[in-house]
């Protein structure tokens, strides 16, 4: 069976010293005998499949395989391309993928975000979206079209019963999730509050990024380098963290999280504090990292200083955690002036 590797788009898995045949690119699976007529017929078929689903040009499956194979995708970070196709395998799905680039208005642009929030909620719909824009400003410049309809198109807005996305804890919201937290999610949790790592770094950070002092490690959003030393009690959670692996955060199983299988492992944890009632509505992983940025802005930390903890590209959510931390400040020194004037 050494020739079935030379196979064009013949994917070969082994599990347990048996063989499983799939196609490649269309992921079918190849069920007949391997060598057969039949093996190689069903190959073919789904070859056809390909040939048949080939987007069409001028249209949006067409630009968005032509952005696909470009330089600046491809010089994506592997999080960003991951998030990027997800959306764009949901654009390109059913009769979407053939709609014309010269009839994209605004209009259509929206009919199809409202379509998204209906399917995926908020969240996703405001990615297509963005997307739609980064693609037809890619576009642009490769005369596929000549403007981008999607760049008046406004998001949707958060409802006011959602709450703030991603909002800072407490700290008895914090105190009462480690507390109660298992072993298991200790580390994580003390890597987003601590380092302000996201979910995806978390999973993925190996041993050989901690020297004892610090971090270091690259990000899997933007594909930069962080530097960040370890404080007092992230020191201590993590050198008192059996090392089992390479990489640092393992399940009871001391096997690798997922992200998903942490998230699901978080939001148990989380949902019985609620039902305790020890911690309030819209505590999430990535709020423990907006707590961080929380803490570096009420310390008087510099935007730059933020910027470097936890790698933003930009000062703009910098300046979000500034200015509220000013409010905060603002607030607090003019509720005591005016117990000044109460008590005269």
């Amino acid at each position: 069976m050494a020739g079935m590797n030379r196979v064009k788009n013949l994917h070969i898995i082994t599990s347990k010293g048996k063989r499983y045949y799939y196609h490649r690119k269309t992921r079918a699976r190849i069920s007949a005998e391997p060598g057969t007529a039949e093996f190689y017929h069903q190959i073919a078929l789904e070859d056809a499949k390909l040939k048949k689903n080939k987007p069409i040009k001028g249209t949006v499956g067409g630009l968005i395989e032509a952005y696909r194979q470009s330089p600046d995708f491809r010089g994506l970070a592997p999080r960003t391309r991951k998030d990027y196709e997800k959306v764009m395998l949901w654009m390109l799905d059913g009769k979407k993928k053939d709609t014309p680039l010269t009839s994209f208005k605004p209009s259509t642009i929206a009919k199809i975000r409202d379509l998204a929030f209906e399917k995926h909620k908020r969240t996703f719909a405001n990615y297509v979206v963005t997307l739609f824009s980064i693609l037809f400003n890619w576009g642009m410049q490769y005369d596929f079209v000549e403007s981008n309809p999607a760049a008046k198109v406004k998001k949707i807005r958060r409802s006011s019963r959602e709450g703030t996305a991603n909002r800072p804890w407490t700290a008895a919201e914090r105190l009462a999730a480690f507390e109660a937290a298992p072993p298991q999610l200790i580390l994580p949790m003390a890597l987003a509050l601590y380092a302000g790592l996201r979910e995806g770094d978390v999973v993925r950070l190996p041993w050989a990024a901690y020297d004892g002092r610090s971090i270091n490690f690259t990000q899997g959003k933007t594909g930069d380098m962080v530097w960040i030393p370890t404080g007092p009690v992230l020191k201590t959670i993590i050198d008192s963290t059996d090392r089992k692996g390479t990489i640092m955060c393992l399940t009871t199983r001391g096997t690798s999280w997922t992200e998903s299988g942490l998230r699901a492992s978080f939001f148990k944890h989380i949902r019985a504090l609620k039902e305790q009632e020890k911690v309030q509505t819209g505590l999430t992983f990535h709020g423990l990292r907006t707590t961080l940025a929380t803490d570096i802005a009420e310390a008087g930390g510099s935007e730059k200083e933020m910027m470097a903890v936890l790698g933003h590209r930009t000062e703009a959510m910098a300046s979000h955690y500034s200015r509220q931390a000013n409010r905060k400040k603002l607030a607090t020194s003019a509720i005591g002036k005016t117990h000044k004037n109460n008590v005269k």
